[in-house]
Parts: structure tokens; sequence; C-alpha cells
């Protein structure tokens, strides 16, 4: 009987260990992502992917505007985009086009964000801010959680198209 309390207890460590990194992977790791896959709404509300309408080296925000840490990061961003480095910088998130709108105006967002056409989750992303970096269409970096984009030095490396871990 002591064999098989023994047993029970390794099998049910097991599972915890396969439980938490699950949820490690999916909450703290960026997703893998694929740049000519994303499909946005552009202007007129025709799906396109972010491939066909952007090219280069691109900075691409997902977030949300009930996200605190999205929101706190939005000021980095527009100031961010103003680089003289070539990066462009996208936001795409899955709220109404009204709300993309109030956000934009609230921060003086210059740079496009998109509606994307699915969820944030059905593209993967179950933590925002998740960022990335793509250089020519490969991703050079990933970032989950606010950041400061208005750093030179930061900028300077993704407009070298160096990759960062």
């Amino acid at each position: 009987f002591q064999g098989m309390k023994k047993l029970g207890q390794i099998a049910s460590f097991i599972f915890a260990i396969g439980v938490a990194l699950f949820l490690y992977k999916r909450y703290r790791v960026a997703p893998d992502v694929n740049l000519l896959l994303i499909e946005v709404l552009d202007q007129n509300g025709e799906v396109k992917t972010l491939g066909e309408l952007h090219q280069g080296t691109l900075l691409v925000n997902f977030y949300a505007s009930w996200c605190g840490p999205c929101m706190s990061e939005m000021p980095d961003l527009q100031k961010g985009s103003l680089n003289t480095k070539g990066i462009q910088f996208i936001g795409l998130t899955d709220d109404t086009p009204e709300r993309i709108q109030q956000v934009k105006d609230h921060f003086g967002i210059t740079y496009p964000i998109y509606k994307l056409a699915t969820t944030l989750k059905e593209n993967d992303v179950y933590s925002i801010p998740t960022t990335y970096a793509f250089k020519d269409g490969v991703e050079i970096m990933n970032y989950l959680g606010p950041k400061d984009w208005s750093n030179e030095q930061l900028l300077e490396q993704l407009s070298s198209g160096q990759a960062i871990k």
C-alpha cells in the first residue's frame, strides 16, 4: 500500500509539472507568428495580410484597450514611431474600430493600428502587450509586457536587423 501511495504522489507531481509548463508556454512565452499570415482589416474593411500592407523593418504590437500595461506603453510606442531609422510601428488589436480611434485620439497615435480579422486568441496571443520586430518578414525579436519602445539603443539594434533575445 505504501508503494501505491508513493507512485500516486510521483504521478501527481509529474502532472503538476506538465500543467505548469503548458501555462508558462501559453502565457509567458510569445507565440510563433508568421507575419505573412496575420490577417487585418484595411481602411476599406477588406481582409489583407500584414505582409501585403507593410514590408521592411516592422515593430508589431498586439494590445487591447482594456489592458492597463498596454495603455501605459502607448506614449513610448508613439514616441518610438517617430524614429528616423526606418522602423515602421504597427498596432494590432481586436477592439472595435470606434475604440481603436478613441485610443489613437487619446494618445495622439500617428502610426497605423489595424483591427485583426480574427481575435487575439485566434492568433495565439494570450498575454498582452506582446510585441514583435520583423526585418524583411523574418522575426528578429519578441517581447511580452510593456517596454520603452522609444529607447534609442533598442531602435538602433532593430534597424540593423540584429536579432534581439
